[in-house]
């Protein structure tokens, strides 16, 4: 569809009233249009068929605007001055459409976190877990699922740049299935009879934590762990004996403030030490000690980026921890001799720096050797886990009234 003679008339109004911005606007189109064609990576946003033709079409700007500037001077118009206006808008917007999608990734990208002070988001980690062991020819199959939320509330910046934040726990929700037993607990809605494994877990909700935390994830200090510990070991409403001492064992483990360390640091901890481009690698290394301990190589690639969206590959070693003194149960000591690997990928909020969708899945296997058991030699056993880690972040002014 061309335009009629009034549009064109106050199309070329405009642009004769304000020419020296017209041509500035022009100027300026053509250097970074030329930017884009000398580069392959940013010319991408363009097929290459359309970067010939529009090699062509760019030659045709200055003419064809000195030839309408001249036309209308003249108060001359054909249906061909049309056309050719027509064509330069067109051009325009499919310049400035490719050059505004290829602005953004024009310059690398500073992969870190950028929070504003009071700015809060929702943070909710799942995680679901199969464990097989083989003793004595038979399989032992535990299934575990759990579900914690926290609240991110940004508190400010300090003098190093690091990020002050208090996270609330909101939620926390617990299965266990070993085949023949199973019990669980979720604190949005907590059965009437709480089973004794899961004691002191509604504890946790509630529970706040200050949390200093670097632009690239390191997680600098925490307090208000031992509080919390304190507040589910009293909610265990249990009389002194062994099998309470192996619960306060188990959650000085799970909510300790090594194995919180290392879940937070797991979920931020992926940003590379200089900025990136589509196709960049970097790699991290950390040591597990807590649960199983282990070496995690992680090997990270940005895949793309698109309206603001960071997407990053995950590609991981698993190897037992080569330091590793073992488990303590009591006496006994359990070692893990095993191998495996993480795969999955991040959507990363470019603006923030924050996960918008982190997926892991995951599986090892090995062998198992305790030893220390009286009267007995050390024991060995298959083991092989698969699990699967979902984390996700969301925006609390955007879900909140």
């Amino acid at each position: 569809m061309f335009l009629n003679l009034l549009e064109l008339k106050r199309i070329v109004d405009a642009c004769n009233n304000v020419s020296c911005m017209f041509y500035t606007v022009m100027d300026n189109i053509v250097a970074l249009y030329h930017g884009i064609r000398s580069s392959s990576a940013r010319g991408a946003h363009i097929q290459e068929k359309n970067i010939k033709s529009l090699d062509t079409d760019l030659s045709q700007i200055a003419p064809i605007r000195d030839k309408l500037t001249c036309r209308y001077n003249a108060g001359i118009f054909t249906k061909g001055d049309i056309m050719r206006v027509s064509f330069l808008l067109k051009l325009l917007t499919i310049l400035s459409f490719a050059l505004n999608s290829s602005a953004q990734d024009q310059a690398p990208l500073d992969l870190s976190l950028n929070l504003e002070a009071g700015s809060s988001y929702l943070c909710v980690m799942e995680l679901n877990k199969n464990v097989v062991q083989t003793e004595g020819g038979r399989d032992q199959t535990l299934e575990h699922e759990l579900l914690m939320s926290w609240r991110y509330d940004v508190i400010g910046t300090n003098d190093n740049g690091d990020i002050d934040l208090k996270l609330t726990y909101t939620r926390i929700k617990v299965k266990q299935d070993f085949g023949f037993q199973s019990s669980e607990y979720d604190s949005d809605s907590p059965p009437d009879y709480v089973e004794p494994a899961m004691r002191g877990h509604g504890a946790v909700v509630g529970s706040e934590l200050g949390v200093v935390i670097s632009r690239k994830g390191q997680i600098i200090e925490l307090q208000g762990v031992d509080a919390m510990l304190d507040k589910m070991i009293e909610d265990l409403d249990l009389p002194d004996s062994p099998a309470k001492d192996q619960m306060i064992a188990s959650m000085r483990s799970q909510f300790g403030e090594d194995d919180l360390r290392q879940t937070l640091e797991q979920i931020t901890g992926f940003y590379p030490e200089l900025p990136v481009e589509p196709g960049d690698k970097w790699t991290s290394e950390t040591m597990v000690s807590t649960g199983l301990p282990m070496k995690v190589v992680d090997n990270y690639t940005l895949r793309s980026r698109k309206n603001g969206v960071a997407d990053i590959d995950v590609s991981s070693v698993i190897t037992s921890s080569p330091d590793s003194e073992g488990v303590r149960m009591g006496p006994v000591s359990i070692f893990y001799d095993i191998t495996g690997t993480h795969t999955g990928s991040i959507e990363v909020d470019e603006s923030t720096g924050l996960p918008i969708r982190y997926e892991l899945d995951m599986t090892f296997s090995g062998t198992v050797i305790a030893s220390g058991i009286p009267d007995m030699e050390p024991q060995s056993s298959p083991i092989r886990v698969d699990g699967r880690t979902v984390v996700t972040f969301t925006n609390l002014e955007d879900v909140e009234p």
